[in-house]
């Protein structure tokens, strides 16, 4: 997932262009598993509790909500589970929610220029 990220957003970013659509399914899989793993409610690690691959992957998958590189209505399971992860972290919104969201002002600016 943290290399497919970055493939998709570079295109947008430096080229005004759209990512390939190889390179979209390939993160729609990837998104399909990450989805499986938090169903019926648990971490990524199928845990009753954040592990450190929850914590890992929540920057991830803020980023790519945050930036609208992918439609995530095909996951709810995963954006329930970033809302969990939003409480189960402290201080979240200090430490990733407002950083997270200079990141997608200024990608947001440089692709609309």
């Amino acid at each position: 997932m943290e290399r497919k990220i970055p493939l998709l957003q570079r295109p947008k970013i430096f080229f005004r262009t759209e990512p390939s659509e190889e390179d979209l399914n390939k993160l729609k899989e990837a998104l399909n598993w990450t989805n499986d793993f938090v169903k019926k409610g648990k971490y990524m690690a199928g845990t009753d509790s954040p592990t450190v691959a929850d914590a890992s992957l929540l920057p991830m998958i803020s980023n790519l909500i945050g930036f609208e590189l992918v439609d995530m209505s095909p996951y709810p399971e995963l954006a329930a589970w970033v809302e969990k992860m939003k409480v189960a972290v402290p201080n979240y919104d200090k430490c990733n929610g407002e950083g997270l969201q200079i990141f997608m002002d200024f990608l947001k600016a440089k692709t609309a220029e």
